[in-house]
């Protein structure tokens, strides 16, 4: 027997001996058990952390406590029994059913322990009461309330000592930084305030209702303390309730003692679940948040790896990181203008999902950006209304003189209505020359080639049909990847870089539309069909002109510390709209250019306090813009660099040229009014 088992064992027995004691300071007539039991969380608790080979510790304990009582044989011989087998129970359903994570962390930690604590207390409450029956301790007509209320107070007590003794005898909670040293005596003093309001002032005993101040301290210590701190809230919450009514306070102080507890005991149980699980939910999902940044950090190394393996997909990849990160600028605006103006209750877990996925693309993008320094190519959508018989007229006119080069017949069948999409005229175009030149290129010369256009609804339908060498099946998933081409193209036209289907798809899904390929077999021709959505305009009017649409007016921002003149510069019209009325909600007065030359030009003549400036301009380079806007306004305006590129040296050069902060899109608006506010207090 080693030394560290004897004082284990010393422990165990002196702990369960003094818990028992102060429970039965609580026992009120034979009719009833005592109402408070914490020696039942201590042995599971100990067995719990130190192995079951401490059974014989609660067995010695239980009798020794049973040594003071004036029980019968079979009595106390039953009560020995019946506490060691449910403590044993406990802990094996705990370790081997529960899989039990002594930090509590996971949801099935708190539903399982709690379930844990309701049943096995069964056990000894049942063989107690039968023990005592038998041996003539107690009459017939109290086993029932006796076992009822035997079970209840070991339950609800186990309950609510259990994961406070085992989470703080595994790891105890100590302080890590100054400012959770601050909230956490924020949130603990709260509570003190708030369970003295309740169960020991004078609004204890005018309703129920003091009950309420007790949610918003328990709220906060199981989102931000976890169960670590709830745990500890519990506990604390538990002493305050069950001494408050035992000396006739609070607000269930309104019959004899005994039923003073039994309703302290249950409130104290129900509370006492709900934000035990309430803690346990949030740390879970903490943890696969944690998770899930390890495996996007090893997906991201893999892409490097294979990136840097393969200089050309590594281009693909390197803009098509980049350019995801203009639309996930706005997106976040969005969401800070969607939270401004209101999200419906049953929407509220959805629209958290969508703001936690897309801060998580945005780490994603932030490795995959670094190797695009290969690559200076943009890909910037400038949606506007555009018409489609414009569109495929353009692009006929691209191809037409390779059709005839070709001897190809080309036959265009439209529908009579205008039809307006919503995109960027440019790269539409570019999906429809890009087919018709595949088309082309893949038919024997004095082929056919028809791209017809039907309207269906809300979105229109766009095929090239052509006479050519046809696609094998085995072909239509692979041939929309970079670099993938198909054989058989006559020598004249050459083979190409494999990049037209694949650029076309991507494309048209930037458009919110698709690709797809349908093809006989080798020799009997293809048909690439290109499925886009209509604008919302009607088809026969005339493109009207951008007006601004009336929104709903959102809930009011506090203001901004200090309201500045800002001016954003941003090619990214959406995403420049979308911050300016961010700013504005908070109190801003807000200036929008699009281009390097035209920041220069407004500051020069209207010195904004701040400029919000994006790096990739269509003209000139951010970084050249800050150098001459810092040496011409000096030191005091505050330079604000807005860019997709976040590794260290982009932020690095950023400083270099005289920006005061670099934030990598997409920031929240949060970030930026930090920015703004911390360099004006210097």
């Amino acid at each position: 027997m080693s030394l560290q088992y004897i004082w284990r064992f010393v422990v165990v027995v002196g702990a369960y001996f003094f818990a028992a004691r102060i429970g039965l300071f609580f026992h009120y007539g034979p009719e009833f058990s005592t109402l408070i039991w914490p020696p039942t969380s201590v042995a599971v608790a100990a067995l719990f952390l130190w192995g079951y080979e401490l059974w014989p510790a609660v067995m010695c304990a239980s009798l020794l406590v049973c040594s003071f009582l004036e029980l019968s044989a079979i009595g106390t011989v039953g009560s020995v029994l019946g506490a060691t087998v449910e403590v044993f129970v406990g802990v094996y359903v705990l370790r081997r059913v529960v899989v039990l994570d002594p930090m509590l962390g996971r949801l099935r930690d708190a539903i399982g322990l709690i379930a844990t604590s309701v049943s096995i207390t069964i056990i000894g409450a049942s063989v107690a009461t039968l023990a005592l029956g038998l041996g003539g301790d107690i009459s017939a007509a109290v086993r029932g309330p006796l076992w009822f209320s035997w079970w209840l107070s070991d339950s609800l007590t186990m309950l609510v000592s259990t994961p406070f003794l085992i989470r703080w005898m595994w790891k105890p909670f100590f302080v890590r930084t100054v400012r959770e040293f601050v909230e956490g005596s924020a949130a603990f003093g709260l509570l003190v305030v708030a369970n003295v309001l309740v169960f020991w002032s004078s609004l204890a005993h005018a309703s129920i209702l003091p009950l309420a101040y007790l949610f918003a301290p328990l709220l906060w210590v199981a989102i931000r303390l976890g169960p670590r701190g709830i745990t500890l809230a519990n506990a604390l919450t538990a002493a305050f309730a069950l001494s408050s009514a035992y000396f006739g306070h609070g607000v269930f102080a309104h019959g004899t003692t005994i039923e003073n507890l039994f309703l302290t005991q249950g409130f104290v149980g129900i509370i006492a679940s709900v934000f035990f699980i309430v803690a346990s939910s949030v740390e879970e999902l903490r943890e696969t948040e944690a998770v899930l940044e390890g495996h996007i950090g090893k997906l991201e190394g893999m892409v490097e790896r294979v990136s840097s393996e393969d200089k050309a997909k590594t281009e693909f990849i390197a803009v098509l990181a980049h350019e995801l990160r203009n639309p996930l600028a706005p997106i976040v605006s969005a969401i800070e203008l969607v939270r401004i103006n209101g999200v419906r209750p049953e929407n509220a877990k959805l629209f958290e999902t969508i703001e936690i996925q897309t801060r998580t693309i945005g780490r994603l993008l932030d490795d995959l950006l670094d190797i695009s320094r290969i690559s200076h190519e943009k890909l910037i959508l400038q949606k506007e209304p555009v018409e489609l018989q414009s569109i495929i007229t353009r692009a006929v006119e691209t191809v037409d003189r390779f059709m005839q080069n070709r001897q190809h017949s080309l036959s265009v069948v439209l529908p009579e209505q205008s039809l307006w999409l919503y995109g960027d005229s440019v790269r539409l175009t570019q999906i429809f020359i890009n087919l018709l030149y595949n088309a082309g290129k893949y038919t024997k010369s004095g082929g056919r080639v028809t791209l017809t256009a039907q309207w269906q609804h809300n979105s229109v339908r766009i095929s090239i049909t052509d006479t050519g060498i046809g696609i094998d099946s085995r072909l239509f998933k692979k041939i929309f990847e970079p670099f993938v081409q198909g054989d058989g193209a006559p020598s004249e036209v050459g083979t190409g870089l494999g990049v037209g289907l694949a650029l076309s798809k991507r494309l048209a899904e930037l458009h919110g539309g698709t690709i797809s390929v349908a093809s006989e077999g080798p020799g009997k021709g293809s048909v690439f069909t290109v499925t886009l959505p209509l604008s919302r305009f009607e088809q026969t009017r005339p493109l009207p002109q951008k007006r601004e649409v009336g929104a709903r007016m959102p809930a009011p921002l506090p203001r901004s510390a200090r309201q500045l003149r800002v001016l954003i510069v941003d090619d990214n019209e959406y995403a420049a709209d979308a911050l300016r009325q961010l700013l504005e909600h908070i109190g801003h007065t807000v200036a929008v250019v699009h281009r390097g030359i035209d920041a220069i030009a407004y500051v020069a003549a209207h010195s904004p306090e701040a400029v919000l400036l994006d790096i990739g301009l269509p003209d000139i380079s951010g970084y050249e813009v800050a150098k001459q806007l810092r040496a011409a306004q000096g030191p005091t305006l505050v330079l604000i660099a807005l860019s997709g590129y976040g590794q260290r040296e982009d932020k690095q050069k950023a400083l270099a040229v005289g920006f005061t902060h670099h934030l990598t899109k997409p920031a929240r608006i949060a970030d930026i009014e930090k920015a703004l506010q911390t360099y004006v207090k210097k």
